[in-house]
């Protein structure tokens, strides 16, 4: 790895840091469902509509669709001692998640920002997980991801890290089925 390439991967982390302090200190937590924020601007929209996109391939159980989306040198399970790295390795590692026979998962982005460098997006909203217990009844948990999205030069958003949130809480039924109301199902 050249000085370059070190100084450009320390401004991109310490530029994930600082989005990731400004969405805690607003107050985003576990099991917290809002409405976004302030407006999302154009380019903005277009990163929350492709968020959106990518978390119906989940919905779809379509594993070539979910890779479709990530960059070749994405990384997931960001801020654990798990990182996944590769887009070959993290379909690999998600394809029982994106079947649905590890667990059952839907996530939703709540808003789209983007700040210094307009080639660079967070996307940030609640996710939830369940599976059927030993008899036979649902389990739910909920928590909060968030998504770092590269701009290519051909315009095409692709996710570069995800990851970095709060490990799932157990939530009832109930909490699970008002999870995602009042969330935006679409921008622009």
């Amino acid at each position: 790895m050249s000085v370059g390439d070190f100084s450009i991967r320390h401004l991109l982390r310490l530029n994930i840091l600082a989005l990731l302090s400004m969405l805690l200190s607003a107050g985003v937590t576990a099991g917290e469902v809002t409405t976004p924020q302030a407006e999302m601007n154009a380019v903005e929209c277009e990163v929350f509509n492709r968020e959106l996109a990518f978390a119906k391939t989940v919905d779809r159980h379509d594993v070539a669709a979910f890779s479709s989306f990530l960059l070749e040198g994405a990384v997931f399970n960001v801020g654990t001692n798990t990182p996944v790295r590769g887009a070959s390795a993290i379909t690999q590692a998600w394809a029982g998640i994106i079947s649905g026979k590890t667990f059952s998962l839907k996530w939703r982005p709540e808003f789209a920002l983007i700040g210094g460098d307009p080639d660079t997006a967070i996307t940030h909203g609640p996710y939830l997980i369940w599976q059927a217990n030993v008899d036979g009844k649902s389990e739910y948990a909920a928590g909060h991801f968030s998504s770092v999205w590269k701009r290519m030069p051909n315009g095409e958003w692709f996710v570069l890290f995800d990851g970095g949130g709060e490990p799932p809480r157990k939530i009832a039924a109930t909490e699970a089925q008002a999870l995602f109301d009042g969330l935006p199902t679409q921008c622009g």
